[in-house]
């Protein structure tokens, strides 16, 4: 007859092993989640960091969009949501709404970017606050680095973009100055302008031709 402590024995090892197991396939999958969770976040406060003087960048900008999906709460669930996360996503959509605003005059420019700016200091210091990474706050705002010729190459991208816009719905026009042309290219100036606009298509482009009286 087979003794029941022994049995018992059996069963309770069989039992704890199998729990034991289940504990720690459930822990490790635990931790790689919120691994996963926080490289997110890590991710996004990064591409934020070094883009914070670009913030028209794409990079910038899908950083931004996904602040929503990293901060929600671990395992996309609202009830797991931390304190310092919803200061993450409080932070962001005041920002966000600032965004969407516009500068009714000239005066009220500055103004307007110098709030933009604290909004978004505010949202980069509280996902600092979240990642267990705390800047100082002037660190954040001045303490990168953008080199002029930067902006001088966004300013200038953006200039002749508007400018080719314009140009293409007809609100403004090319001006060709053709006084100083040599003597053999003149006997096409009569003809130039018709060609060109035979070239476009519903004559979309402006063209003003500068001619002398004696051409």
């Amino acid at each position: 007859m087979i003794d029941t402590n022994i049995i018992v024995t059996l069963v309770s090892s069989l039992f704890s092993g199998i729990l034991a197991s289940y504990i720690t396939t459930k822990l490790s999958k635990y931790t790689k989640d919120s691994e996963e969770y926080q490289n997110r976040k890590i991710k996004i406060f990064t591409k934020l960091m070094t883009t914070r003087n670009a913030r028209a960048s794409i990079n910038h900008v899908e950083a931004l969009n996904m602040i929503d999906f990293a901060f929600y709460g671990l395992k996309g669930k609202e009830k797991k949501r931390t304190e310092s996360e919803k200061s993450v996503l409080n932070s962001w959509i005041e920002y966000y709404q600032h965004l969407k605003r516009e500068a009714k005059n000239n005066e009220e420019l500055p103004i307007l970017l110098n709030e933009r700016d604290n909004l978004f200091v505010n949202l980069l210091e509280n996902i600092s606050k979240d990642i267990n990474y705390v800047m100082p706050r002037h660190d954040i705002k001045d303490g990168s680095y953008f080199p002029r010729m930067y902006e001088d190459l966004d300013f200038e991208q953006n200039y002749l973009r508007r400018l080719a816009i314009d140009l293409l719905n007809g609100s403004n026009s090319i001006k060709i100055n053709l006084n100083d042309l040599p003597d053999n290219y003149k006997s096409y100036l009569t003809n130039l302008e018709q060609i060109v606009k035979q070239a476009v298509d519903n004559n979309s482009i402006k063209i003003e031709l500068n001619k002398k009286d004696n051409f």
